[in-house]
């Protein structure tokens, strides 16, 4: 089968190093390794560098500062539909030249300039949603938009117009159904995954992380990934600070703007000394700090993420300590990590559980990465696509 990969974002880009990246870049390979033809039309270009002082970026923030929130965030999103355009002439183009038989979209807010194009085509059309866009938009910008509405009818029509439509969780799922009235049959949870040939281990690195932190001698507990108020990384210093045991250190591996308040959060707390920043480091070099880690922690998450850090930890066969939402639950239960309700108290009683109860633990994340090796990988998502596909022809 030809396979068009297409994502009308006007910011993503296909090599990025996050978890949005690895989705898109584990998509295609899985794709590819059950044998398709996949053509990429990823529109989201690399963001150039830019000096902060430069005049265009003094005049943004200006204008930014002046200019109040509804209008910035009605005008930014007047873009994106302008961008919707241009991507759907480009994908037009493409379908004409490649002649795919199934498109496979990354949806976009404010984006459903596929559906007009693909209406004259006899083309399955797959669509990948990862967030319930309307309230994300709201939380990230914090203002409303005049055109709001115009946001909800797209996606309404973008998703009702789908053969298939792929959220990342059960409870997204959910969300989707009921908010855009769509039929459930076509509406599949598959979440993130990992590809378990990206996972190579130095140990000579490993031995220099654990000297670089005084690692060593101290049981320790680890997160990766960007670091927002979502994640919980302040529940994790704090929970540790109660703990009578002093042989513990934190590990907390990524960068995020929250950073200088979690690092005076440890201060306050006389902890500093055990809690360890390391600021980003190279995708290739996580595994290496992993590898370093004794427990895995997901303190918190969105109420609709699939984690890609949680598949990350599940294929080291590590104790893993997490919240108990449902992009966690729909791929892990308590025989296979310690899960946790959303809420600090729970989190302290699991903290405890899960330094003390070390080799139960282990028993339970064996479990857990035989699965994430044989059913969370790429290609399995690209199989349970490719099946799906074929049972709504």
């Amino acid at each position: 089968m030809k396979i068009l990969f297409y994502s009308p974002h006007p910011t993503l880009y296909f090599d990025a190093p996050t978890g949005y990246g690895s989705h898109m870049r584990g998509m295609v390979q899985g794709f590819k390794e059950e044998g398709h033809t996949v053509e990429i039309l990823v529109l989201g270009k690399k963001p150039q560098s830019t000096d902060s002082n430069a005049p265009s970026t003094s005049i943004k923030t200006l204008l930014k500062n002046v200019i109040p929130k509804i209008i910035w965030r009605t005008l930014k999103e007047i873009q994106q539909i302008r961008f919707d355009k241009l991507a759907a002439k480009e994908l037009l183009r493409t379908v004409q030249t490649f002649q795919p038989e199934m498109v496979y979209e990354r949806s976009a807010w404010m984006s459903n300039g596929s559906v007009k194009v693909l209406k004259s085509f006899n083309l399955q059309h797959v669509v990948e949603i990862n967030a319930p866009f309307e309230e994300e938009v709201k939380s990230f910008e914090k203002a409303p938009s005049f055109i709001a509405f115009l946001g909800k009818t797209k996606l309404k029509f973008l998703l009702q117009s789908a053969d298939l439509i792929l959220p990342i969780t059960s409870s997204l799922q959910t969300y989707l159904i009921e908010r855009y009235e769509l039929n459930s049959i076509k509406c599949v949870v598959v979440p993130n995954a990992i590809e378990k040939h990206e996972i190579q281990i130095n140990e000579s690195r490993v031995a220099a992380i654990n000297k670089q932190f005084n690692l060593s001698e101290v049981t320790v507990l680890g997160f990766v990934g960007s670091i927002f108020p979502y994640h919980g990384v302040d529940r994790l210093i704090t929970g540790v600070s109660k703990l009578k045991y002093t042989d513990i250190a934190i590990l907390i591996v990524g960068d995020g703007y929250l950073i200088p308040e979690l690092k005076e959060l440890a201060s306050e707390l006389g902890i500093a000394s055990r809690v360890h920043f390391t600021g980003s480091v190279p995708k290739e070099d996580i595994y290496n700090y992993i590898s370093a880690m004794d427990i895995l922690t997901l303190p918190n998450t969105e109420w609709y993420c699939s984690p890609v850090k949680l598949f990350e930890y599940g294929a080291f066969g590590k104790t893993i300590l997490a919240v108990n939402e449902a992009g966690v639950s729909d791929v892990m239960t308590n025989e296979e990590g310690q899960l946790f309700e959303n809420n600090d108290s729970a989190f302290q009683d699991a903290l405890l559980v899960a330094i003390t109860a070390i080799d139960a633990l282990e028993e339970k994340a064996k479990k857990f990465q035989q699965k994430v090796l044989a059913k969370h990988n790429w290609r399995a998502n690209a199989q349970k696509v490719l099946q799906h596909i074929h049972s709504v022809k």
